[in-house]
């Protein structure tokens, strides 16, 4: 069993070994996922929210709390009227250059960042966590109304 260091980085690198050994074990999926229909057009990696239509939009941290109310992060793009997989949870692999460790927040538009925003009538809802420039944990909270 390996050891490691009792600080950040050692879970870090206890993160990346354990997709390591997820990736070649035959477990399957390291994420959990549903398939919607695009009410607009969402890119990949988009964060998106179900509306009361029950379609994927582009979720949004200014507007309110039911567009805040994040579902997960769009796998590949999706034109409007069309399906859009939504990771709920788990790794997704396909980002490029994220801040590994850093936490990822709801943006304007279903965007990230790593700035949490400041200030009144936004909402703080964190998306996950970057487990390596290219992967991350997408674990999506509940919106918390900023005064």
């Amino acid at each position: 069993m390996t050891s490691y260091p009792s600080n950040t980085a050692g879970i870090i690198q206890a993160l990346i070994d354990l997709h390591a050994a997820l990736q070649a074990s035959s477990l399957g999926p390291r994420y959990f996922k549903r398939e919607f229909t695009a009410g607009e057009a969402i890119p990949i990696h988009a964060v998106v929210y179900v509306g009361s239509d029950g379609l994927a939009y582009k979720a949004d941290n200014a507007t309110n709390a039911g567009k805040a109310t994040v579902l997960g992060v769009a796998q590949a793009a999706a034109a409007a009227g069309l399906t859009v997989t939504v990771i709920m949870q788990g790794m997704v692999e396909t980002f490029s250059g994220l801040t590994t460790s850093a936490e990822y927040y709801l943006t304007l538009d279903g965007g990230l960042t790593t700035t949490a925003p400041t200030g009144g009538g936004f909402y703080l809802v964190t998306i996950g966590q970057a487990v390596s420039p290219t992967v991350l944990y997408v674990d999506p909270q509940l919106p918390v109304l900023l005064t």
